[in-house]
Formats: structure tokens, C-alpha cells, sequence
């Protein structure tokens, strides 16, 4: 996001007007409608002080009220401009204004003084308009939205073809089935901009930094200075010259045919640049883009766990021939590399890189979000020990990934589009669109590391829909990975594998979008919340684990949180725990003993933290062979609900966060299976050791425990590891001995592991039982 010392900006953020519009007449004029009503035409521009049949809301903010009646609402707002926007317009023709929208969802048409100015498509791209000829010290802005309506929440979702572009705001299964979020939830501003400026409100886009970094070796330093050479390129708009005096376009042409433009990029919290310099730009009435070249010195940004995250800010700064400052804007970047090899085998500036992610939608209501809150939310990611975040089928605000960038994890960016999609070329291009949109949004944050362009598609959609945003995302942007989708692989007899109407493929179909489009294997599944237990796991084909970016089970919040939608104390409500996203033939097969709704919580958030557990200490035990990566699904809930989260709605922690936070630890030895594992008496047992740290790490030192921190702790087993690598998983074998008369109630394995610089434990309670 551009800051800007120069710049004047009035925010229009507050009370508005609205109206619903359920037979989308609001366009009609006084001789289209039947005498009755035709008083009541033209609402673009409403008679002044007229407010009857509206009704105040806050913008930004959401859809009116859910039960609005159709699809079309209405916005208004009248302002006064008199602070010094429009005044100093009208006395300086050279100065121009422009109205910013940050995001309106879906469809939008905008007049101002009852000037028509345009529509926009999309709930994620900022858009804006210049004004400047149709501002006046009191003004009147109408803004028409309509919401996507493509899919209907009622109906089964297979055969359902989206054509609107809104991917988990428009469904999901965490999503509320009653209300779709709509409206206008970003900020609205007017900006006053000088005769030359930085453009970063037309189509043109952005200004933006584009690079490459030297080679590097798993031997580079994290905090070494790496030389980095690229370019910046900005366009320059200029007023429009038949409204300037020949001394202003004199004075706008000088010196001689432009403007100097400077430039510096520095490291973050530092005044000193690591490079600058400054060129002359001729810029007559309309726009030119210009670029400057640089190499420089730059410590790389990384993960967290890999090394530091560093940032850069570049400023540019518009002047004329009197020195004079005409623009100055500021924006924050970084430089990293990343390189994908063998399937999903992928480098971060030359080091190995395991994805330990989650999927994440922040909230249904946009507006809500707030800088701190996404704070929060980062914060729980990374203290969860994930280093990657999964936007789910969505875009979140700008914030968002600033937090990202500013705590080291990387984003795994969905294109917004879930399950299956209409086939026809006009989705096509209107999906490039959206993703030049997205690009433009999203460019200059060093943790998008990885675009996805298809979540859980049609066969059809990967081979058309998707294929086409790969080629486009390759072209416009190689400095990322660019992933044709993920896929739920069909491992049931009964699921449907049709080519258009179903999300699922078959292996035939994975294998051969392996072989013709260069799919790599990301994929989906639910072992031991859709089908078998929490063993059936390790019977699903190998390959399938090259990153697995789904898995997981629900549980219900504590009590405190569901008190607001379910009668706690009465017999557990099934009806209203699906209308909250329940599954509940599912949470009864996994819970068969709850019989209250307290038990339920009880049991359905233990079986959770099993679960995760279990699966995500098996896919990391898989390193390497083939695995590279997994995201749990899902990281929170995004309205009080009863979902896959290990974070509720609150932001309150499950005990699978707990569970999450443990066996995601960049370094961590497993037991797998250990209840199976281990019997009274000697035997020999397999501990696997993962280290994500990029880096491999000498002279590790094991130690298994039983019962740790009492009187009758006992040293099982110590093991020395010459090295442990980064790469793929350490696997030792070790002799141990358990008592021989059997284990009576509770006791606890502890792995203990320690090396030069940091130490990790991880414990596995055992339950006495016949063996």
C-alpha cells in the first residue's frame, strides 16, 4: 500500500444511505415506469435532502442487514469538498482529484453529481476514477452493488458452475449458508493530486519493483548481503493539458520537457538508501511510464524459521525545475528467490523450504478487519509454529499481508474460485482480469510466494480455466510459482468423478494432467473425518503426499461461544449445529458416546487434537519421500460456527491449536503410532527426527524418558546425531525398555532433543490397557 507525505485525502468512511432495489428499477427513468411510480426514478441522482425509503448504514461495513431484499442495493453519501479539495481544484486547473474505492463486493456502478463514472467487477481490486472535472464544494455519491448471485447456498454443490468471481465468500463449507457477504468494505477516499503524480489508481496499475537475486547455496548466510538487480517502473500522469494556461503547461514542462523523478530503496526503519538516483521524465498531458534500473546490496527476506525477514522501502519523488515537490509516494517490499525442483520440492534464497501451513479466511466481514487484528491472527499462525498462510479460495485486505511480510511466513495465494466453474471462454477472460487485478494487489509483498490458481477444480476447469491463469501468472509474474490447483483425489468407490460436475479426479485423470500440464501433486484428504480412522492414513498411495494442502476434522468451540446460537442445556440440537456447519452424521460417528451437548465438546475436540496430531506428525515423517508441505484445513472460523478451526471466532484456542503448535515445531522427533508401538519389555522402536531450519544441524543429542519430572522418571534411551539433515527425514532405530510388569494408569514418553543453538520436546501419554 502507497503512503504519501503530499497528498491531500478526504476519507469518506462513515454514515451513508442505502436502499434495497429487489426489481433493479433504481436506473429506470420517470418514462419507464408506470405513472404511479415515476416520481421515484433515477436514483443515481436523488432530488436533494430526498431520503425517503432509505435507510443509514456504515461504510465501510457489509451488506445492509441479511435480509435485504435482492441482490441490487444502493449507496449514498453527500460531502462536502469545501476543506481545500475542491476549492484548490478550481483555483489551480493543473491540480487533479480522484475517488478511490479499496474493494466494493461484487458489481459496482458509480456516478458522482450524477455523472456516470464507471463500473467495476471484482471484490478485491481497488479501483478509482479521476473527478476532478465533476467535483463541487457539496457533493452527492451514488453507488450501485449488485452481489455475486451465481451459486445458490440451498442446493447441493455438485453441478453448480460459478461464473462470479467471490470463491469462499460466495461458498464454502465454512461459510454462513444464510448471508453472502456484499458491499462496499473497503475504504472510499477522495485524493488531491498535483499536476504530475505517481499513478496508482488506473488500469495502469501500481508502481512496482521487479528483480533478481543473485545464485545462491544452502552456504549463504541468512543475513548476508546478496546482490539484487531490477526495476522500477511507475507511470506518470499529468494533467489534462487542454485544461492548463501556457504558463502552467510551462511551468508542468520544466524542466525542459518533464519532471525529475528520485528514487530510493532503503532498508526498513533506516534513512540511509542502499541505492538512489533520479532521471528526467517527459510528461505531456496524459501518462508515461518510466523505469529506472538498480543494483544493489540487500539482505534477503525469509520465513521465520529460515532467517529473517527483511524489508525495503522505496520511495519515489515527483519535483519540477524549481525543486519543488509535485509527489512523493512510499511503499514497503522485500527480495527472496523462490525455486521449485522436483514436484514440489522448493527452495526459499537457495534453502530447502517444508510449507507448515494452514487455510485461513479472517472473517466475513471484511470491514472488521483491522491492522491489529490481522496482527493477531499472524501472530497466532507463527506461534503456532506454521510458516506459511493459506488464504482458502479468497483475497484478503492489504494489511493482511503486510503482516505477513513484517513476521516471516509466506502466503500461498488462492485464485477466488472453489469447486467447480463455469467452462465457457467468456469465464476465461474475465478470470484473467480478476488476476491481473490480483497481481496488481498482491506484487510487491515478498511472502506471496506461491499462486493457486485452482482449488479443487473440475477436470475441465484445470484444463482450461486453469491452465490459462498458469500461463498468465507465469508471464506477467515469474518471480512466483504459478500452481495449476489442488485436487481432491478420489478414494472412495462412490465418488463422482464426472469431468464438469464434480470437484473429485480420478488417479487416471491426476496422472495425466502430471504428464501433459505439469500439475504437481497438492492434494486433499480426510482420513479419519470422511472415511476410516486416524490410521487409514497410512493406506493411501504414497505420492499423494507431495503437499498436502487439506486435512483435518471439526469440533465444536467451548460453550461460552456456542451459548449465543445453541441451547447448550437442552438435548443436542442437530438441526442448528448444521446450520453452523456441522457435519453431524460425521460428528456422531466419531463421538458415538456424547449424549449431551458438554460431552460433545469434550469429545469432538479431543478426537480433533488426535487427529492433527497424528497426521501432521505422519506427513512430516514423509519428507522428502515424496512430501514437501502440508496446510491444515483450517486455521479459524470466520463467523461463530462449528468448523474444522483450531482457533473459534473469538480468536480462543482449541486444544488442536496445542496439539498443531507441538508437532509443527521446525524441529521435532515423532513416535509414530506409539500406543501400537510400545509393549512392556525390550524392543526396538523407530524415532524420526524432521528439521525445517534450512540448515543441517550437527552434534543433535535424543533422549527418551519415561515419565519426565517425577520421582520415577526414567532414561529409556540417548542418541547422538552426527547430522541431521534439512532435506529429508533421520530415522533411528533405538532399543528401549519398558517395565515388564506393564504400564498401570497414565504415564509419558518423553523425545528430547537439543542442539547447539535450541531444543525441542515433544510427549506421548500412554494409557494402561490388556495388552
Amino acid at each position: 500500500m502507497l503512503t504519501s507525505t503530499t497528498r491531500r485525502t478526504l476519507d469518506l468512511a462513515g454514515e451513508w444511505l442505502w436502499r434495497a432495489d429487489p426489481h433493479d428499477l433504481g436506473e429506470h427513468y420517470p418514462a419507464q415506469l408506470a405513472y404511479t411510480h415515476a416520481h421515484d426514478a433515477r436514483w443515481p441522482e436523488p432530488p436533494a435532502g430526498t431520503t425517503t425509503g432509505w435507510a443509514a448504514t456504515a461504510v465501510p461495513g457489509r451488506w445492509p442487514r441479511p435480509e435485504a431484499d435482492g441482490d441490487v442495493v444502493w449507496f449514498r453519501r453527500s460531502f462536502d469538498a469545501g476543506d481545500g479539495l475542491a476549492n484548490a481544484a478550481a483555483a489551480d486547473a493543473s491540480l487533479r482529484t480522484v475517488l478511490r474505492f479499496e474493494g466494493v463486493n461484487y458489481l459496482a456502478d458509480v456516478w458522482l453529481n450524477g455523472h456516470y463514472l464507471g463500473s467495476h467487477e471484482g471484490y478485491f481490486g481497488a479501483f478509482s476514477f479521476e473527478v476532478t472535472g465533476e467535483l463541487r464544494p457539496v457533493n452527492d455519491l451514488v453507488v450501485r452493488v449488485v452481489r455475486a448471485t451465481d451459486v445458490l447456498g440451498e442446493e447441493d454443490q455438485m453441478g453448480q458452475f460459478k461464473r462470479d468471481f467471490v470463491g469462499a465468500l460466495g461458498r464454502w463449507d465454512m461459510n454462513d449458508p444464510d448471508h453472502k457477504p456484499a458491499g462496499i468494505w473497503g475504504a472510499v477516499t477522495l485524493v488531491r493530486l498535483a499536476a504530475v503524480s505517481v499513478d496508482d489508481w488506473s488500469s495502469a496499475g501500481g508502481p512496482r519493483v521487479d528483480y533478481s537475486v543473485a545464485a545462491l547455496s544452502p552456504s549463504t548466510d541468512g543475513d548476508a548481503l546478496v546482490e539484487v538487480s531490477g526495476t522500477i517502473t511507475a507511470t506518470l500522469t499529468a494533467a489534462r493539458t487542454a485544461a492548463l494556461t501556457a504558463a502552467d503547461t510551462a511551468a508542468v514542462m520544466s524542466p525542459p520537457g518533464g519532471v525529475t523523478l528520485a528514487w530510493s530503496i532503503a532498508p526498513s526503519g533506516f534513512d540511509a538508501p542502499a541505492a538512489s538516483g533520479s532521471t528526467s521524465v517527459v510528461v505531456h498531458g496524459g501518462r508515461r511510464t518510466a523505469t529506472v534500473d538498480f543494483t544493489m546490496p540487500a539482505r534477503l527476506w525469509y520465513t521465520w524459521d529460515l532467517g529473517a525477514p527483511r524489508l525495503y522501502d522505496v520511495t519515489l519523488t515527483v519535483t519540477d525545475a524549481a525543486g519543488t515537490v509535485l509527489d512523493d509516494v512510499r511503499w514497503t517490499t522485500g527480495f527472496r528467490s523462490i525455486t521449485r525442483g522436483a514436484g514440489w520440492s522448493t527452495e526459499l534464497n537457495g534453502l530447502p523450504f517444508y510449507q507448515r501451513g494452514a487455510n485461513y479466511l479472517s472473517d466475513l466481514d471484511l470491514s472488521s478487519m483491522t491492522p491489529e487484528r490481522y496482527a493477531t491472527d499472524v501472530t497466532l499462525l507463527r506461534e503456532a509454529n506454521l510458516n506459511v498462510a493459506h488464504p482458502f479460495c479468497h483475497v484478503e485486505a492489504d494489511a493482511f499481508y503486510a503482516e505477513c511480510d513484517r513476521q516471516g511466513i509466506a502466503v500461498y495465494q488462492d485464485f477466488p474460485v472453489w469447486l467447480m466453474a463455469d467452462t465457457s471462454g467468456d469465464t476465461v477472460r474475465r478470470a484473467l482480469g480478476q488476476f491481473d487485478q490480483l497481481l496488481d494487489r498482491l506484487h510487491e509483498h515478498p511472502g506471496v510466494v506461491i499462486w493457486n490458481l485452482g482449488s479443487q477444480p473440475s477436470e475441465a476447469n484445470a484444463e482450461k480455466l486453469c491452465a490459462a491463469l498458469v500461463r498468465r501468472a507465469t508471464d506477467a509474474d515469474p518471480s512466483r510459482i504459478a500452481n495449476l490447483g489442488n485436487a481432491a483425489i478420489s478414494y472412495e468407490p462412490h465418488d463422482d468423478v464426472h469431468p464438469t460436475r464434480s470437484f473429485f479426479w480420478s488417479r487416471e485423470t491426476a496422472e495425466r494432467l502430471e504428464r501433459r500440464s505439469d500439475w504437481r501433486r497438492d492434494t486433499h484428504m480426510y482420513p479419519g473425518w470422511y472415511f476410516g480412522g486416524l490410521d487409514t492414513i497410512a493406506d493411501l498411495p504414497l505420492d499423494d503426499f507431495q503437499l498436502v494442502t487439506e486435512f483435518g476434522g471439526q469440533s465444536l468451540p467451548r460453550r461460552e461461544l456456542l451459548e449465543r446460537f445453541l441451547d447448550c442445556d437442552a438435548p443436542i440440537d442437530w438441526a442448528t449445529i448444521a446450520r453452523r456447519c456441522g457435519q453431524p452424521a460425521l460428528l456422531q460417528r466419531h463421538n458415538p458416546e456424547a449424549a449431551t451437548v458438554d460431552e460433545l465438546i469434550e469429545s469432538s475436540q479431543r478426537h480433533q487434537s488426535e487427529l492433527v496430531r497424528h497426521h501432521v506428525e505422519f506427513i512430516r515423517a514423509r519428507k522428502g519421500a515424496p512430501g514437501h508441505g502440508l496446510h491444515l484445513f483450517a486455521f479459524n472460523d470466520c463467523w461463530p460456527s462449528i468448523t474444522w478451526s483450531v482457533v473459534d471466532h473469538d480468536r480462543v484456542t482449541k486444544p488442536a491449536y496445542d496439539a498443531l503448535r507441538t508437532a509443527m515445531a521446525p524441529v521435532q522427533a515423532f513416535l509414530l503410532d506409539h500406543d501400537d508401538a510400545l509393549r512392556p519389555g525390550a524392543q526396538a522402536v523407530t524415532v524420526h527426527v524432521v528439521n525445517d531450519t534450512g540448515r543441517a544441524l550437527t552434534d543433535a543429542a535424543l533422549q527418551v524418558t519415561l515419565d519426565p519430572g517425577t520421582d520415577a522418571a526414567t532414561v529409556l534411551a540417548e542418541h547422538i546425531y552426527a547430522t541431521l539433515s534439512p532435506s529429508d527425514v533421520t530415522s533411528t532405530v533405538l532399543d528401549i525398555d519398558l517395565p515388564a510388569a506393564g504400564l498401570h494408569g497414565r504415564h509419558e514418553i518423553e523425545l528430547g532433543l537439543e542442539w547447539s543453538n535450541g531444543s525441542t520436546l515433544n510427549r506421548y501419554t500412554l494409557v494402561s490397557r490388556d495388552r
